[in-house]
């Protein structure tokens, strides 16, 4: 724990002239992530005193920009970051033609598989109306019967709460609602 906050408390940089770019996104990154939270928090804090209310969020902002600021220098992540720019500089980037190319082939074999797949929903589909598995429609509802209603496997004629099967609320029941939600779904 000292360790730490001794690490939060220097203000020099690790290995300064390398892994600058990777250091900078990354710190651009958490600042930006903590930034529209701390806006949002003084969103939530409207029935506070716009002084109080912006405060707060200021203050958690340079706290935070501050630690945003120290993780990213200190020496294990630096490390990091420094490999991950020395990898990214390893990289054989594409020419743009090279990229529009690859990107055409992409997107024509997307929709090439996309209407694949169409074309076999529409081939099954037709196969099962014609079968009478399925109706046609908005809604493809199966002509399987409806499962047959059933009432409560309890003794007494009565269900599991005590209500009679014949008194206010009495209802068939059926599977699809033989565990009610009260509400909560």
């Amino acid at each position: 724990m000292i360790a730490i906050l001794r690490e939060l408390g220097q203000t020099g940089i690790y290995k300064r002239s390398q892994g600058r770019i990777a250091r900078q996104v990354t710190f651009a990154a958490i600042a930006l992530v903590v930034a529209i939270g701390c806006w949002r928090l003084s969103e939530t804090l409207d029935q506070v005193q716009p002084a109080l209310r912006y405060g707060i969020s200021a203050a958690l902002l340079a706290v935070s920009v501050w630690i945003a600021y120290r993780i990213v220098n200190v020496p294990a992540v630096a490390d990091l970051l420094i490999a991950v720019e020395a990898e990214m500089n390893k990289v054989s980037w594409p020419t743009r033609s090279e990229l529009i190319r690859a990107s055409v082939v992409v997107l024509i074999t997307i929709f090439v598989l996309a209407t694949i797949l169409t074309l076999f929903d529409l081939f099954w589909s037709g196969v099962f109306r014609t079968l009478g598995i399925i109706r046609g429609g908005q809604e493809e509802q199966s002509l399987l019967p409806d499962p047959e209603p059933f009432e409560p496997p309890l003794a007494g004629g009565a269900y599991c709460d005590g209500r009679p099967r014949d008194g206010p609320g009495h209802g068939r029941w059926s599977r699809t609602n033989a565990f009610p939600t009260w509400g909560i779904l």
